[in-house]
């Protein structure tokens, strides 16, 4: 790990499958199975993101992660997900519940790595966990049953809005 740290240190961002990978295959064909559902809240503090997590109704993530630029709510699935299509209108439901990064929904995402720099930009800054219960999952139903339903001018709509407040702020990582 400290390895990691020191490329991260020297300006090289360090990132992780977000799903697990059959053998070195990054790509969608090598991706089976989802364990996570997670969003990408750019230039969003953890707390404000758990404000929108408790005003959207979702259940608590089981981890929160701060990237140093923005937040990453994650929830472990307590069953696997094996229809990666599904999975991905859920990522998509999730990025629009919290405003999030609606881009943030293939399965062979890669996250920024915690515990090393965030070196998008300087001042580099810790990509760090805020909260972690691993032995917390949740069901895929409680995640549904809480979400809006997904539809395109939400989204689109939605995206507007996020544009419009982070170039104001400056705030898109």
């Amino acid at each position: 790990f400290e390895a990691l740290r020191r490329v991260s240190e020297n300006g090289h961002s360090v990132y992780f499958g977000a799903n697990p990978r059959r053998g070195s295959d990054g790509t969608a064909k090598g991706i089976i199975v989802a364990r996570c559902v997670f969003a990408d809240l750019d230039g969003v503090p953890p707390q404000v993101a758990m404000d929108r997590i408790n005003e959207a109704g979702l259940p608590e993530p089981c981890a929160l992660i701060d990237s140093g630029h923005g937040s990453h709510p994650w929830w472990r699935l307590l069953e696997e997900c094996r229809d990666l299509a599904a999975w991905t209108l859920m990522q998509k439901r999730i990025a629009l519940a919290l405003r999030g990064d609606p881009v943030v929904c293939d399965p062979p995402r890669i996250m920024r790595m915690p515990g090393t720099l965030n070196a998008k930009r300087e001042p580099f800054v810790e990509c760090r966990v805020v909260s972690c219960s691993t032995g917390y999952k949740t069901a895929w139903a409680e995640l549904d049953a809480a979400l809006p339903p997904w539809s395109e001018s939400a989204a689109r709509a939605a995206q507007t809005e996020r544009q419009a407040v982070a170039g104001k702020l400056g705030t898109l990582a």
